[in-house]
């Protein structure tokens, strides 16, 4: 049977999400996302530049405000970034308006670190996303991109369909890695369950079961 896709929505409440997580299971944002943000915080980020791209009401920005020099989120949703900015906003942790599919209006800043969580599979378009991702970096910063998705070789997921239904697709570690060396010279796929000091033994290949994954993407083409 050939893969589905799931149709684009056209926003992501991630208050709302938020706040349906927190009744069903008393936790703000999935465990597997609070893991990936605090270590890339405490092995990346300390008196660095960040950008969290796609931050939905912040919390995982504000995770990486803890050891950043500065960080901006940005997501698509003005109603996210009002909240973000309601809860988190300080001197180092800043909110804006930004649609990753759109060319930026204006100049933009690089940044030493760029995040983007668990958004990719929620956009049929994500070519569009990583290529305007790659405006952000730096050759002299030798800016670091980290990339999350779900495996669907996992048996936890839907093999014919994403059973989430605000995802287009979840792809194959090895699609998934595919995907990422065509935008990225040099790309590591980390276990987020493994996922502690990024070392060699919490690497894996495009076979692994284990869901979500974290690419470590640096040098893009």
């Amino acid at each position: 049977m050939s893969y589905i896709e799931n149709e684009q929505k056209q926003d992501f409440p991630d208050f709302l999400h938020v706040l349906s997580r927190w009744q069903k299971r008393k936790e703000l944002k999935a465990a597997s996302q609070i893991k990936m943000y605090k270590r890339i915080s405490n092995v990346w980020c300390i008196g660095k530049a960040v950008l969290d791209a796609g931050c939905g009401i912040g919390i995982g920005t504000n995770i990486l405000g803890h050891n950043a020099l500065g960080v901006l989120g940005v997501d698509n949703n003005q109603e996210n970034v009002d909240f973000a900015k309601g809860l988190y906003e300080s001197p180092k942790v800043k909110f804006e308006v930004m649609d990753l599919l759109k060319e930026p209006e204006r100049p933009i800043a690089t940044f030493d670190i760029v995040t983007c969580i668990e958004v990719i599979e929620h956009v049929k378009d994500y070519d569009i996303v990583l290529n305007n991702l790659k405006r952000f970096y730096d050759p002299k910063r030798r800016t670091v991109f980290f990339i999350s998705s779900p495996n669907r070789n996992s048996e936890k997921l839907g093999k014919d369909k994403p059973n989430n239904p605000y995802h287009i697709r979840e792809w194959k570690a090895g699609e998934f890695y595919e995907i990422m060396t065509k935008h990225f010279k040099n790309v590591v796929l980390y276990s987020v369950d493994k996922l502690d000091t990024f070392g060699q033994e919490e690497t894996v290949d495009g076979d692994t079961t284990d869901t979500p994954l974290l690419a470590k993407c640096e040098n893009p083409i």
